[in-house]
């Protein structure tokens, strides 16, 4: 009897012939194994959880007084780092309590406080989250000995976020490519600042506009030592009250999304009291805000804008005015820390690469952190 062969076919010819893309299979495969992969991480953590200290972990050796203190302090700077007060860490012998949010991204503190361990030889031996008693239980270790057992005691009193923040992207205008793209599609909330007048302004703000963002007017005033030109769109020191008022209001037409303003440059003109008194009745008679750059800290316009009713804020931190990553991060670190401190603060960056970068791998972890990220009017005066 002759056996008859049967050519296998390649996977990918099934799918086809069902309709589905082979492209989109691929994706779904590695999402799936992705998922498996987290699934049997997260099971581990479970299973660590509900058991207590392996009876070798309980045998330990303590750790040196020395040892100790460096495991105490790292747990103190990543509270500091989840703007807690480390202060607030209470001792009895080996045992240490500090009350937390209830809403502690416990994950993230978790990696956090373990990265800080490692330089001193040190880990966490084990976690327990003890949900019945409201708490997570660290048990940390130096050298393999014995440093101290950590009861971080959830409380719904404590709130989870610590400071609201505002970011303002300015420079808006000049081009719209990918990175100008992402900026508006940004999963959280980052003020557009459109200059007026260029290229590719209308597209921006539209765009802007319909993704949900909040719009600015990027408004050019006259700097001191900056160079400058007259584009037709620029307040300068020496314009009449009626040509200030002209272009504040042509500029409010060709970004007529804007709900407020911010100044381009302009250290001249915010020091200057009679051209901001002409601005802040513009902006009063046409119900918008007012955010001063603080291009020069002899600033008198939220004085003035106070005067006559129009809310207004001051930007506290520039974020990129170094283009460089590991600078736009320490500023991002002094903006979460001033939020912290202050319950609000507002940071300018740029429409720029680099910064983008950077604020799509931070944020994420300095909200995890407790700090709330909004549009600048909710911060207004």
């Amino acid at each position: 009897m002759k056996r008859t062969k049967i050519k296998s076919e390649p996977l990918h010819t099934h799918w086809d012939r069902l309709g589905i893309p082979t492209q989109r299979i691929q994706i779904l495969l590695l999402a799936s194994a992705i998922l498996l992969v987290i699934a049997n991480i997260l099971v581990d953590l479970k299973i660590r959880a509900n058991h207590p200290p392996a009876q070798e972990e309980r045998d330990l050796e303590l750790a040196s007084p020395t040892d100790v203190e460096k495991a105490v302090a790292a747990v103190k700077a990543t509270l500091q780092e989840f703007h807690l007060d480390p202060n607030q860490v209470r001792q009895k012998d080996r045992t240490y309590f500090v009350s937390v949010p209830k809403e502690l991204q416990f994950v993230e503190f978790h990696l956090h406080l373990g990265q800080r361990l490692r330089p001193m030889d040190g880990k966490i031996l084990h976690t327990l989250d003890d949900s019945k008693q409201n708490r997570y239980v660290l048990t940390i270790g130096v050298k393999n000995k014995l440093a101290g057992q950590f009861f971080l005691l959830r409380k719904a009193t404590l709130p989870a976020k610590v400071g609201r923040t505002a970011i303002i992207v300015d420079d808006f205008g000049y081009r719209y490519d990918e990175t100008i793209n992402q900026f508006i599609c940004f999963p959280l909330p980052l003020t557009v600042s459109i200059l007026p007048g260029l290229k590719e302004s209308r597209r921006i703000a539209r765009e802007a506009q319909l993704a949900g963002r909040e719009v600015l007017l990027h408004m050019p005033m006259e700097p001191l030592k900056e160079k400058f030109s007259d584009d037709g769109h620029i307040i300068l020191a020496d314009h009449d009250p009626a040509t200030i008022r002209l272009r504040l209001r042509q500029a409010f037409t060709l970004v007529p999304e804007a709900k407020g303003m911010n100044n381009h440059q302009g250290s001249r003109i915010i020091a200057d009291r009679n051209v901001m008194t002409v601005v802040m009745a513009e902006m009063k008679r046409q119900n918008k805000f007012f955010i001063d750059s603080y291009t020069n800290p002899q600033s008198v316009a939220l004085t003035i804008a106070k005067q006559m009713g129009v809310p207004c804020i001051a930007n506290q931190i520039f974020l990129d005015a170094e283009n460089d990553e590991a600078f736009i991060e320490s500023q991002l670190e002094r903006l979460a820390e001033l939020s912290s401190k202050q319950g609000k603060a507002v940071g300018i960056a740029h429409a720029r690469k680099r910064t983008l970068e950077v604020l799509k791998r931070k944020l994420p972890g300095l909200q995890a952190r407790g700090i709330e990220f909004v549009y600048v009017s909710e911060l207004l005066n």
